[in-house]
């Protein structure tokens, strides 16, 4: 059990993305070092100023859906920046997955190009973000297989390629979420 706690508590605290977790009402308990960094990159000296300035109507709206929510943000420096927003509905605390995203901002569509973009933007975030909910769970499970000591080398290095191939799976994923994403 200490094995498995130690494990998860790794799996955030080493995570490349930034990862914050916040009380009902919006206030930070914690946040890993990939946060502090890109709060850093940004010029921010909290990394809550990473997310979007509605946090915590979000919060509280995800907390009582009891649903990830799912918000782009664009800096000034043009950076584009999305969070999940995930409700612990028994500890009453939301966590939010920040990743920032690639691809360019369109500055001043037109009307009829927003339409059909919202539409399809909503589509391919919520297929996006599943998908990535998918790859949570088989890296969690790569990780607590490579975590395992007595593994023959073949085995090893399979989950060693699975453990990768989720991170650029991951990584494409942010590229569609990239689509028509702005605040």
């Amino acid at each position: 059990m200490k094995a498995d706690i130690r494990l998860l508590a790794a799996l955030t605290q080493f995570n490349p993305n930034p990862i914050i977790e916040l009380t009902a009402d919006g206030r930070l308990t914690y946040c890993n070092d990939a946060a502090r960094k890109m709060a850093d990159s940004l010029g921010m000296g909290n990394p809550v100023e990473i997310l979007p300035s509605a946090t915590r109507s979000i919060v509280r709206a995800c907390l009582a859906s009891g649903r990830q929510e799912h918000q782009c943000k664009t800096n000034g420096d043009q950076r584009q920046i999305i969070a999940t927003f995930i409700p612990i509905e028994e500890d009453q605390m939301v966590h939010c997955y920040i990743r920032e995203l690639e691809g360019r901002i369109l500055t001043e569509p037109n009307s009829e190009a927003v339409a059909a973009s919202e539409s399809i933007t909503r589509l391919v975030q919520g297929i996006a973000h599943d998908f990535n909910n998918l790859l949570t769970l088989i890296q969690v499970n790569a990780s607590t297989l490579l975590a395992e000591k007595n593994l023959d080398k073949e085995t090893m290095i399979s989950a060693e390629q699975i453990y990768q191939a989720v991170d650029q799976a991951a990584n494409l994923t942010s590229k569609l979420l990239a689509i028509g994403c702005r605040e």
